[in-house]
């Protein structure tokens, strides 16, 4: 709250959110969620792009914390970020993911399961379309399939 109100106070977020981010690096878990949450609800791109690509650096976000992160924090206020970023750099994700299936499968049901509309769905169908070349994913892909093509129907 007391953050909430701070970031949003400031003409030029970023100073805050940088002080903020050193806040959320050094804090324990608990506090995590919080301040996560916080930083997921900067307006400025750059900010965002640090905080997604954080989540493939473990020096700043444990690994097994970057799809909870990616899913649950930045892709509530910036999903089309989140989305564009693991169409764009899958390449990179999986092989950061490589050796965690679990991990891996739960980042990609994650964000495929915020999908809500057909456009969407389309991006990822025609990235994911074979699964089998990663097979560690497919289950997620498809968790996280359905899930979207409920909120899909639901929202028609």
């Amino acid at each position: 709250p007391f953050y909430t109100a701070k970031l949003k106070s400031q003409d030029n977020e970023t100073e805050e959110w940088l002080d903020i981010w050193e806040i959320y690096l050094n804090s324990t878990d608990t506090n995590k969620d919080t301040l996560g949450s916080i930083l997921a609800q900067t307006k400025e791109e750059k900010l965002i792009q640090k905080f997604i690509l954080a989540t493939r650096n473990s020096s700043e976000i444990k690994k097994e914390n970057g799809p909870i992160v990616l899913s649950r924090q930045i892709a509530v206020y910036h999903f089309e970020a989140v989305l564009t970023d693991m169409i764009s750099n899958w390449d990179e994700i999986h092989a950061y993911f490589t050796g965690q299936e679990m991990i891996l499968s739960s980042y990609v049901q994650g964000v495929v399961g915020r999908i809500s509309t057909e456009d969407d769905l389309a991006r990822v169908d025609e990235k994911f379309k074979d699964c089998s070349q990663w097979p560690a994913v497919q289950n997620g892909f498809l968790s996280g399939r359905q899930k979207a093509l409920t909120t899909i129907s639901y929202s028609s």
